[in-house]
């Protein structure tokens, strides 16, 4: 697992599908979840409080981390999704997750 420090708030990541699930697993339901959008990517979770108000720089810095720690480092225009940890649902196989709720889920462009 790798982690970083942005604004005093710690990130973590997932470098395979059993460390994505024990991040998740350790995470509050108010932390941010990113994962690349249609394709697969490491977890990057965002501890932030549950009154931290989340500005356009943390969404960009997860979301290049994101990216960063994909094959598709490379890919231009890629989205990422993120959403609550409360709204991710641990799913069969190991790594694999669901959103309870689709709509909660927004997206970031980089």
């Amino acid at each position: 697992m790798k982690t970083f420090n942005f604004n005093n708030l710690n990130i973590k990541v997932g470098a395979s599908a059993k460390e994505n699930w024990n991040i998740l697993s350790e995470s509050k339901p108010y932390h941010l979840f990113f994962h690349l959008s249609s394709f697969p990517s490491c977890f990057v979770i965002l501890e932030c409080n549950e009154d931290t108000i989340i500005n356009n720089d943390m969404l960009q810095e997860c979301a290049n981390i994101c990216k960063s720690n994909t094959k598709y480092r490379n890919m231009k225009n890629i989205k990422v999704d993120y959403t609550y940890c409360e709204n991710v649902t641990k799913e069969k196989n190991v790594g694999e997750v669901s959103y309870k709720s689709n709509r909660k889920v927004k997206q970031i462009q980089i």
